[in-house]
């Protein structure tokens, strides 16, 4: 299905060529799962002095989605950030264990087979690929290099200002949250619309709005795809968020 859907993609836009480019988010789009979170539980373990206990994230999330995503950012203030660099690496590689938190585990992250191949599949074919994601930009940046070949400087996350290797409260505008994922892709990355788009999020709507005429927005949100299509009428929209990972590998 998906093949066939590059195919589609790459022949409606051959004018474009040098142009082409596909945006994702990370976090349950590429990934199963959420990186910047299991990244914030394992130095919780490890007893960093977090601002922000998992309790209190929690219940921000309840109340704020878009807001608790920055604030977990802010709250690693003082935390250097090549211990936030080796706890994604054990992440990345499999070494770090899953996090429990008042008797509720915190499941450790994994790349979709599907969207590593439909990665690699649109590399193969010119297509430039980037991530914006709403999780710290280190752990990022070292997700997208090593488990989707995505160079890091095409991947972004939200940013703090570090002084002496340290991260501070600080964060770095935009803010790849909502309406700050659009702004940064036309501030960092590209005045040319991404002819595919994929995420899994209301918060992704603004990204998934800059849609080229001829592409197609990939939904792996949990939301109906009717819902999605009302919401954004202008884009051509194909859903996976009912097939499980295991089922959509052959569908390439």
């Amino acid at each position: 299905m998906l093949s066939g859907e590059v195919s589609r993609i790459l022949r409606a836009s051959s004018d474009k060529k040098g142009h082409r480019i596909a945006l994702f988010d990370l976090d349950g789009t590429l990934i199963e799962g959420d990186l910047g979170e299991a990244v914030y539980a394992s130095l919780v373990r490890r007893g960093a002095p977090l601002e922000l206990s998992w309790e209190e994230y929690l219940s921000r999330i309840r109340s704020n989605r878009a807001k608790a995503y920055a604030d977990l950012v802010r709250a690693m203030s003082g935390t250097p950030v090549e211990d936030v660099l080796e706890v994604t690496r054990g992440i990345l590689n499999g070494t770090e264990e899953p996090v429990e938190v008042n008797g509720e585990l915190i499941p450790l992250p994994l790349p979709r087979t599907m969207m590593k191949k439909l990665v690699a599949m649109l590399k193969d074919a010119g297509v430039i690929c980037y991530v914006i994601s709403a999780s710290n930009a280190f752990s990022v940046r070292l997700a997208a290099e090593t488990w989707f070949g995505i160079p890091s400087d095409h991947a972004f996350g939200i940013t703090p200002v570090v002084r002496n290797g340290k991260i501070t409260g600080r964060l770095h505008l935009p803010v790849p949250i909502g309406e700050g994922k659009a702004a940064l892709f036309r501030q960092k990355i590209s005045r040319h619309a991404p002819v595919l788009v994929a995420g899994d999020s209301m918060l992704d709507f603004p990204m998934m709005s800059l849609i080229d005429p001829v592409g197609t927005c990939l939904w792996l949100g949990k939301e109906s795809i009717t819902m999605m299509q009302e919401s954004l009428p202008n884009c051509r929209m194909i859903s996976l968020a009912s097939v499980p990972d295991s089922q959509t590998t052959n569908s390439l």
